[in-house]
């Protein structure tokens, strides 16, 4: 009787996409889009972002809105593109990349 060569049966990786990984793929596809109410449907009306370097505070979904429509007007060519996403549960962190070319001059 001939002995069959021991082999091992490769099984194809498994592709699992979490819920907060497709979370935030859609929140990057808005702001790819230039989709400012999209965008901004991501944060809750109680939400509050300081921006350091600008001095600002924003709040709600109205500010956002209107900031990210200054950004789009300011970079009508911005994207950004993930490099990774991490997390678990509820918390998600991403690893980006924004690009764009600023259609007036800043500062």
């Amino acid at each position: 009787m001939t002995e069959l060569p021991n082999t091992t049966i490769k099984q194809p990786k498994k592709t699992v996409v979490e819920p907060g990984e497709r979370l935030v793929q859609r929140y990057v596809l808005a702001l790819n889009t230039h989709a400012s109410k999209k965008t901004a449907s991501f944060f809750t009306e109680d939400f509050v972002m300081k921006q350091d370097h600008e001095g600002q505070i924003y709040g709600g979904q109205a500010d956002m809105r209107q900031s990210l429509r200054a950004l789009f007007a300011l970079s009508p060519d911005f994207e950004i593109k993930i490099i990774t996403i991490s997390g678990a549960v509820n918390i998600w962190s991403m690893k980006w990349v924004w690009s764009g070319t600023f259609a007036k001059k800043v500062l």
